[in-house]
């Protein structure tokens, strides 16, 4: 039982030292990577500093229209299962691509809050209006427009070069309204 368990560890020990001499002695040496450049072929036998088939290692020719890639010692800093093809794909530059020019959408006109008038006073003085809960007269603001005039009938509002009248609300119209809302 104790020699197996010896045998055991020291299989582990020569397999790490293995390991810990191949890493050193291959420190040194820089793996490269043959990229075909844009609008050539893919050459056969790309990636170089691999093992040759003969017992002999010779570098192999770059072929005419490549870049050589070199992998620095401290590692690829990629995936290592990528095909040459997506290297060479990750490689290049992204396609320019022009921007649609905008599309002009027509201005609409921002709608108009409903206002109620109320009540409207005249007077040898002028006029008044109530308007939602503001007592107005002619030239001052409701929201973004301008009280134009104030008419027997109702107030008249500009905005923009655009007008229109506001009816007066009349006191049958709001008890008629408020008789048919009830159960």
């Amino acid at each position: 039982m104790m020699s197996r368990k010896l045998l055991g560890w020291l299989l582990i020990s020569f397999v790490a030292a293995g390991s810990a001499v191949y890493q050193l002695s291959n420190r040194g040496q820089k793996s490269t990577i043959v990229t075909p450049a844009t609008g050539s072929a893919v050459p056969s036998g790309a990636v170089s500093g691999s093992p040759a088939p003969s017992a002999v290692s010779t570098p192999e020719p770059v072929p005419a229209g490549t870049k050589p890639v070199t992998i620095p010692p401290s590692g690829w800093g990629r995936n290592p299962f990528l095909t040459v093809d997506e290297i060479n794909k990750a490689l290049e530059p992204p396609p320019l691509i022009a921007a649609a020019p905008p599309v002009e959408r027509p201005v609409e006109p921002s709608p108009v809050p409903p206002y109620e008038v109320t009540a409207i006073i005249s007077s040898a003085n002028g006029s008044l209006a109530v308007v939602g809960d503001r007592i107005v007269q002619p030239g001052d603001k409701v929201g973004s427009e301008t009280v134009k005039a104030i008419t027997a009938h109702g107030v008249v509002l500009e905005s923009g070069g655009r007008t229109r009248e506001l009816p007066l609300k009349r006191f049958e119209d709001t008890v008629k309204k408020k008789e048919t809302k009830q159960p």
